[in-house]
């Protein structure tokens, strides 16, 4: 035995293989060592003397580890019984050698060659049924092969939770492994930094199949696929590149749906197995078969199908019907192919495996939730980044948010009109539970089934998803209180088909949706047709398109041509007909006829009513060719979804989470059309944020009464160019509530801050303009996870609209702080009323200022057109650096200065044109030499130790925002650098600003609104006496400061005065200390954090 030992630390992975391929070689037959060697699964006939093929490659291999590990002690299968009822037993198992330390390694034996994870109740997904069975012991490991492949298996405790972890390892890992076990040693782990999470794996693979790239395989081993072996560049017969992608994404959509299908047990043979082993000159054949002839055709009308498609269900819907890329003959090379079967053989697409009883969980597996968001990634984004997707706890708090609000008050209603004193019991919204069953019975049928939802934005479908299951849930409940029964199945399609709608202006999401949809009513279900919802979920720009016919203005000479108007809704509802008569039938050809008829329609309508638009463009002065219209996908909800605007007139709920991006970047003519129509035309910034015209656009996607709610970035609470939005919300709806997640991050790679935005369309009343304010709480430790997202938030008061300017602010603050803050801020003057704001200008262009700043005074250009300079850096805590000796150029009169030869020729030797030149004329608000004083601010202020500084030389400090007075009666500039400088007002503008990391954006109109004490008319003496008090003690500041003399006892005397003048509280100056020193703290370990 000793000479037979081998030191497997002295063979490479490769050798190791070889020596337990030859070993299971010795009694296969001669024929079949080709098969065997090509990678095919050992069967029974293989063998010389026909036996068990896992027993044959346990019995073979066994020996050949024992010469590797002469030690190992290698234990007979398992006989306790298991919980988990006929589950086959582990084949054996490995013990460790000090009988106190109570963890196995279960061993799992399959045939040589054998796929490790395509059966149920075999191989991998065997062995995670073992370990977490509490009868054989939840301390055991497992570790599962096939003589050539190598998978360990074990429990882990991740955020509280424990779940089953699968890992692939080289043939030296498990021997290594096995040793391990054995000598008692601590399992060898790979570090933590190669734990790839599995759905940025899954991610950046399916990006490198598709374009080429990195990837890290099943084994985390960095792979890379070349741009030429991509599946973009191994298409054939595609016209355009468009073409080419269309074609892979349609086809690997339906190759995941069909793996999904396979994992939920709906079909039940490993279909993608028998495609990757199909003939070259059969493969396409099997594909079409399956995609067109099998899974869309019911049972009953297949024809000379493979026999291993007879029993895969019939699964009707969109997916798996001939478009018309499919008629291209188009083709992906077929080894592209295989891998692409390949690679979605490795991962695992459920949950959760149902049987298992200890609330273990499945790793390795690709959520369906998840797989959504990263498909939809893929769609633009196709850099090797992160996967970055609206977390569940916000769409399913989203969804239960506004849906149990709007059903609890239309069910209010409901009773109230009926004179039923019911609704008074309702203090929430389970309560409608127990009203009495005949009234339920009618909640159901009126109120439940009928509600229309909406996400203009949709994505891959996320908060429909949600929706739908809140939607589920409800049902449910009642259908039980009312005694009634539908199956799971039913109930699902009817939401789908009756309550979700989606919009987006790109055809992947529209499919991602789709396939969540359709993943979501097969869950855990037997197999039934999947709903049609082709005409729920659309393709189309919700900005742009007509909501009612009101709007909708056709000439008269257009009438006669098509219809009159005032048979628009009744024709539309025609169309309407048709759709639910679509989606009643099953076969594939009546239904392929009527969606011809259907598309024929639309196109008519969607041709005759884009001629309205062009129309209705014409009249407010904005002249287009109906052709330019064919890029911007027009989306006429009126027409789409005619039974949603016919009944009530829009949606009972609109929720989603729109794009974020600045309008300047949409099209041109995108750019100039949504301002120009419907509510837009007044409540539309040429400068904002898309997601602006998204919240506004709802408004008419809304009922009277229907209820909105969106998750945006939250920098419209701060924006300039948010005017128009917060303006909408004060004239048009009843703004609800707001949730201020401030410096939480939600989206994961994304450094975008958000807010959750919630209304009613219902006309605003002075008398009832309030809402509620939510902030996350940053002081919980909890991390986001809990679908509960009340735990992380900190109600922090109700507000009243009529306190917030459209132009200012809009800033929340902890109910600690809300009262003091509200207290600054209904300070009735402002900044603006008294003096300018204005942003610094040179008088040349950027790239020049090394070329017309000068360290010290030059001799060439005349003093006349020179001005002491400044940079915001190079200050003290309230004036300029005095020792810098540093000069700008200043241009008046831009003829004047091209005509002085000394400065021409200066400018010209250093190839600056006069067009270089910006003139700041004399007279203009931005000639800082016409102030005696001047106070500066950067553009981007460090929070909490900033500094406003006073200048009284004009001095030009560059990349600044600067104050001067506009009112002769105006306190002097120093009270105000003294106030601007002050911790109250420090601790107000860290609140009220615009932050950016570690600092506050800065704008004039920011400026302009920031409350403070100007009007001498409005102040008794005391008041007057204490400005002058103050304006006294900067002056003794300042020139304290220009001696390099301390200042700090001086300005802690200076913020007392200051207190004193707003009358701020001892308490009050309490509670500001407090908010800085918490901030302060914060800011400084965030800044060692980075």
């Amino acid at each position: 035995m000793t000479s037979q030992f081998i030191n497997y630390n002295d063979l490479s992975n490769e050798r190791i293989t070889d020596i337990f391929q030859s070993a299971i070689l010795e009694g296969i037959k001669l024929e079949k060592y080709k098969e065997i060697k090509e990678g095919k699964p050992l069967k029974s006939k293989f063998l010389v003397i026909e036996s068990d093929p896992e027993s044959y490659t346990r019995n073979k291999l066994e020996p050949q580890i024992k010469k590797l590990l002469p030690n190992l002690e290698l234990h007979a299968e398992i006989h306790k019984k298991t919980s988990l009822g006929k589950l086959k037993k582990p084949d054996g198992f490995i013990s460790s050698k000090d009988i106190s330390i109570n963890n196995n390694l279960l061993i799992e034996w399959e045939p040589f060659n054998e796929d490790l994870r395509a059966r149920k109740e075999h191989g991998v997904n065997q062995a995670k049924l073992w370990i977490s069975d509490i009868n054989i012991g939840n301390k055991n490991n497992a570790l599962v092969t096939n003589g050539k492949k190598w998978i360990s298996i074990k429990t882990q405790k991740i955020k509280e939770e424990i779940r089953v972890i699968e890992q692939d390892l080289t043939i030296k890992e498990a021997l290594k492994l096995m040793e391990n076990v054995y000598n008692a040693e601590k399992i060898h782990e790979k570090p933590i930094e190669e734990a790839i999470d599995i759905t940025e794996k899954f991610y950046k693979w399916y990006v490198a199949l598709i374009h080429g790239g990195e990837y890290i395989d099943k084994e985390n081993n960095r792979k890379r696929i070349s741009k030429e072996d991509s599946l973009l560049n191994n298409v054939s017969f595609a016209s355009t590149k468009q073409e080419k992608e269309d074609f892979i994404r349609l086809n690997f959509t339906r190759l995941i749906f069909i793996r999904i299908l396979s994992e939920y047990g709906i079909i039940k043979d490993d279909i993608l197995n028998f495609l990757k082993n199909t003939e070259p000159e059969d493969f396409y054949n099997r594909i079409n078969q399956l995609f067109f002839e099998t899974l869309n055709t019911p049972l009953n009308l297949r024809e000379n199908i493979p026999k291993i498609y007879k029993n895969i269900p019939f699964l009707n819907g969109d997916l798996f019907r001939k478009k018309k890329i499919d008629d291209k003959g188009l083709k992906v090379q077929r080894e592209s192919f295989v891998h692409a079967i390949q690679f979605l053989r490795t991962f695992n697409f459920r949950k959760e495996y149902e049987d298992l009883e200890n609330n273990f969980k499945i790793d390795n597996t690709i959520d369906p939730e998840i797989l959504g968001h990263i498909l939809e990634k893929t769609i633009e984004d196709r850099k090797e980044s992160g996967v970055y997707y609206t977390p569940q706890v916000i769409t399913e708090y989203m969804a239960e948010e506004i849906i149990e609000s709007y059903l609890e008050n239309q069910i209010i209603e409901f009773l109230k009109k009926r004179e039923d004193n019911q609704w008074k019991y309702i203090q929430c919204f389970n309560d409608i539970f127990d009203l009495d069953k005949l009234i339920l019975r009618k909640i159901y049928n009126q109120i439940i089934k009928p509600l229309k939802i909406c996400d203009p934005a949709v994505g891959s479908g996320a908060f429909l998803l949600s929706c739908g299951n809140m939607l589920f849930n409800i049902r449910k409940n009642m259908l039980k209180k009312i005694e009634l029964s539908e199956t799971n199945y039913h109930i699902k399609k009817e939401i789908i088909q009756d309550n979700l709608y989606g919009v987006d202006i790109k055809e992947p999401a529209i499919d991602i949706c789709k396939l969540r949809l359709w993943l979501w009513i097969i869950e855990k279900q037997e197999p039934e047709p999947l709903p049609n919802i082709d005409f729920n979920i659309r393709k189309g720009n919700s900005l742009i398109g007509y909501t009612n016919t009101e709007t909708i203005k056709i000439d008269l000479q257009d009438i006669s041509s098509w219809v009159k108007k005032g048979n628009l809704m009744e024709i539309f509802l025609e169309r309407n007909e048709i759709i639910k008569l679509y989606y009643s039938i099953e076969d594939p050809l009546k239904q392929k006829n009527l969606k011809e008829k259907i598309d024929i329609l639309t196109e008519f309508f969607n041709e005759k009513l884009n001629e309205a638009l062009v129309n209705d463009l014409t009249r407010e002065n904005l002249k287009l060719n109906f052709s330019e219209l064919t890029h911007l996908n027009i989306f006429h909800w009126i027409m789409e979804f005619s039974e949603v605007f016919e009944n009530s007139n829009g949606f009972d709920i609109v929720i989603g989470n729109p794009p974020y991006f600045r309008i300047t970047s949409a099209p041109k003519l995108e750019q100039k059309i949504i301002g120009k129509l419907g509510v837009l035309k007044n409540y539309h910034h040429g400068q904002g944020d898309i997601y602006y015209d998204f919240i506004v656009r709802s408004y008419e996607l809304l009922r009277n009464g229907g209820y909105f709610i969106f998750i945006t970035s939250r920098y419209w609470l701060e924006s300039v160019y948010a005017n128009y939005l917060k303006k909408f919300f004060k004239e048009k709806v009843k703004l609800s509530k707001i949730i201020d997640f401030r410096e939480q991050l939600l989206f994961k790679g994304v450094d975008i801050h958000n807010s959750i935005l919630t209304y009613l369309k219902q006309q605003p009343l002075k008398s009832d303009n309030f809402f509620d304010v939510y902030l996350f709480d940053e002081n919980c430790t909890k991390e986001l996870k809990s679908l509960n997202l009340d735990d992380y938030l900190e109600k922090t008061g109700e507000f009243n609209l009529s306190n917030w300017k459209n132009n200012e602010n809009w800033a929340f603050t902890p109910k600690l702080y809300k009262e003091l803050f509200m207290k600054i801020k209904k300070i009735n003057t402002r900044l603006g009323d008294d003096y300018n704001c204005n942003q610094y200008t040179n008088s040349f262009r950027k790239k020049y200022k090394s070329i017309l700043i000068f360290d010290s005074k030059p001799k060439h250009i005349s003093e006349e057109y020179l001005r002491k300079y400044r940079k915001m850096g190079e200050v003290k805590r309230f004036s300029i650096e005095s020792l810098i000796d540093r000069y700008v150029v200043v241009i008046h009169n831009k003829e004047k200065a091209w005509n002085d030869n000394q400065l021409k020729q200066y400018l010209i030797s250093n190839k600056i044109s006069k067009a270089d030149l910006i003139e700041i004329k004399q007279e203009s608000e931005k000639n800082v030499d016409n102030y005696d004083e001047i106070i500066y601010i950067g553009y981007r202020i460090p929070r909490l130790v900033f500094n406003f500084i006073y200048v009284d030389d004009n001095t030009w400090v560059d990349n600044t925002y600067f104050i001067t007075k506009k009112k002769a009666t105006a306190f002097s500039l120093k009270y105000l650098i003294a106030v601007l400088n002050s911790d109250l007002m420090r601790y107000y503008i860290d609140i009220i600003g615009k932050k950016k990391e570690n600092e506050i954006e800065i704008g004039s109109t920011f400026l302009k609104n920031l409350p403070l004490i100007l009007r001498r008319g409005s102040l008794n003496k005391h008041k007057i006496n204490q400005v002058k008090e103050i304006e006294k003690q900067i002056s003794d500041i300042m020139e304290l400061e220009n001696n390099d003399k301390n200042i700090d006892e001086k300005i802690n005397q200076l913020n007392d005065l200051v207190y004193n003048l707003y009358d701020i509280t001892v308490e009050e100056k309490i509670l500001i200390d407090d908010y800085i020193s918490k901030i302060s703290s914060k800011l400084y370990y965030k800044t060692l954090k980075f």
